[in-house]
Parts: structure tokens; sequence; C-alpha cells
């Protein structure tokens, strides 16, 4: 899935990259053989918007899991086994 998504990235198709990041939106983060990352990708085959979408949804994917962790802390602390 990453391979597809990745040359996705590569040809600017924002639909299946959308389509792709609301499946999983871990794949924003995703990095290709050698290491680049598809953010990188997007910028170096001039894909701007691609990129700009990849960065919006990697910070979102972050805060949900910081968000996720707070919680598990918050209730943790409640219970007593902060």
């Amino acid at each position: 899935m990453s391979t597809q998504f990745l040359e996705a990235v590569k040809k600017g198709d924002r639909a299946v990259v959308d389509r792709m990041l609301d499946a999983d939106p871990s794949l924003a983060s995703a990095k290709d053989a050698s290491g680049i990352s598809a953010v990188l990708l997007a910028h170096y085959y001039g894909k701007a918007d691609v990129a700009a979408a990849l960065v919006a949804e990697e910070t979102r994917h972050r805060r949900c899991r910081e968000e996720r962790s707070q919680r598990r802390l918050r209730r943790r602390a409640r219970a007593g086994r902060g």
C-alpha cells in the first residue's frame, strides 16, 4: 500500500493521496526504500499541494496520538496509577 501511495504522491494525484490518507493516516509519514519521506518526494516532484496536504495530515495525526496519550495519562492519574 505504501508503494502505491508514494507513486500517487510523485504523480501529484491528490484524489488518490487523500483517499489513501483517509483509509490510513499514518501514510503521511511513509518513506520509500531509500528512507525519503512522502513530503520530500512531493516537493522534489513539484507537487506543493500534495506536500501541504501531507504536512497537514501528519500534524493532525500526531496531534490525535498526543491527545490519546494525554487522556490515557489522565485516566491513570485518576485511578491512582499516575
